[in-house]
């Protein structure tokens, strides 16, 4: 490797949880100064959303998303932020999870399992550890039309 190219990966650093290996990796690049990668899960909110089902009935939902940078050079390469494309992904998945489905068809765990299979490998360098829904409501959505604004 020349030396614009080095990978060092450090020991854990502070707040690292117990038992990480490697848990910080620094990239050196002619390009850029050295940056400081940390390789331990992340905690990723879902934007919470209004999706309409196959039915015509409103929920909103939000989750969470647990991703861990496996491979720092090749998500930092396809991706500029992990955690908001990570979880811009996953609200569109379950979108579409929810536009396909009646109301009386939807289940949190079929949700929960179809929207983890489906962003499983979403990018290369990142995986996808757990998606929970935190919040779901059927909601009652009513909207006014007026003319002469």
């Amino acid at each position: 490797m020349s030396r614009h190219n080095e990978v060092v990966a450090g020991g854990c650093g502070v707040g690292a949880p117990p038992g990480t290996r490697a848990s910080i990796v620094a990239l050196r690049t002619p390009i850029t100064a050295p940056i400081m990668i940390k390789i331990w899960n992340r905690i990723v909110p879902v934007p919470c959303s209004t999706v309409s089902t196959k039915d015509g009935k409103t929920i909103t939902l939000a989750a969470t998303l647990g991703i861990r940078i496996t491979d720092p050079l090749k998500a930092m390469l396809t991706l500029m932020q992990p955690e908001i494309s990570a979880g811009a992904f996953a609200q569109s998945v379950i979108a579409g999870f929810l536009l396909e489905r009646r109301l009386d068809a939807v289940s949190l765990a079929d949700l929960e399992s179809h929207a983890l299979a489906a962003i499983s490998d979403f990018a290369p360098g990142v995986r996808v550890e757990f998606l929970r829904v935190v919040d779901f409501a059927v909601v009652k959505t009513i909207r006014l039309l007026q003319e002469g604004w």
